[in-house]
């Protein structure tokens, strides 16, 4: 979790200059973004693993 820790720090820092809406709905956003890109790193690195 310690990629999430400063893209949500940054998220909270600016959250007076959004709703309570957009702040939750750039949250999850981020978090499927942080997700996604673990994801298809993990399915990158398959070959790699089960070659060596």
């Amino acid at each position: 979790m310690s990629s999430l820790e400063i893209p949500l720090k940054w998220v909270k820092g600016r959250s007076h200059s959004f709703p309570d809406s957009s702040d939750r709905l750039l949250i999850y956003v981020l978090i499927d973004v942080v997700a996604c890109h673990n994801t298809l790193n993990l399915e990158l690195a398959k070959p790699h693993i089960y070659g060596s």
